[in-house]
């Protein structure tokens, strides 16, 4: 049932059996679909786990990372105001966490990017109700990519930063499903594979890195 506890698990592999453990028990939650946390994982440069997901009990985003001995958990954003969902987290240079998430309140891409002492949020895209299935990545240059899909033209966005604003283009506009994930190549060019309905499979990709000279390929 919708209320049973929701459980954040983490599993490890040492090379020959997995270890699990429990990280949090969320209980009273009347609006849990299925226990769906929208989890996210990323490995820093010390082979440690960081973690963003969403608390359903409380509506927030939350990031939880271990520090080598021990698991540190916190809320990232304000509880009740439903943003949060469909994260996705990357680290950058200094393994600092940047989260993509959407805000259900108001339809928008947001991102929560940690400074080292405090999280600061902007909002990336809010035309129209975007920013659900988020991927995020961070290039070279510590600058942030995020691949997200508009749920208003069902179309596949991708948002770059430049170091000073963000730039948005449409890379498919013939979308109708919405799995998505974001990788940059040694080059810093954006890799997409997504669904473009349950049974199409696509791969879209930029030579360039920048502008909106897209390819996309049925795979």
């Amino acid at each position: 049932p919708s209320n049973d506890p929701a459980y954040l698990r983490y599993g490890f592999f040492d090379g020959s059996t997995w270890s699990l453990t429990t990280l949090q028990s969320i209980t009273s939650c009347n609006n849990c679909p299925n226990g769906n946390m929208y989890t996210s994982l990323e490995i820093d440069s010390s082979d440690n786990p960081h973690i963003s997901y969403y608390d359903w009990a409380n509506d927030t985003l939350r990031y939880t990372s271990l520090n080598g001995a021990s698991w540190d958990d916190s809320n990232v954003t304000v509880s009740g105001f439903d943003r949060g969902k469909y994260n996705s987290i990357a680290l950058d240079s200094n393994d600092y966490p940047r989260i993509s998430y959407y805000n259900d309140s108001s339809d928008d891409l947001e991102i929560a990017i940690w400074g080292g002492s405090e999280w600061s949020f902007e909002v990336v895209d809010s035309t129209g109700n975007v920013g659900k299935h988020t991927s995020i990545a961070i290039d070279s240059n510590d600058r942030t990519r995020i691949a997200y899909f508009d749920d208003t033209g069902d179309d596949l966005e991708y948002a770059s930063h430049d170091g000073s604003s963000w730039s948005i283009q449409t890379v498919d506009d013939s979308v109708s499903n919405n799995r998505i994930a974001l990788e940059l190549d040694d080059s810093d060019r954006p890799i997409i594979a997504y669904s473009a309905s349950s049974s199409d499979a696509r791969l879209a990709y930029n030579d360039s890195g920048e502008g909106d000279s897209w390819v996309v390929v049925d795979v």
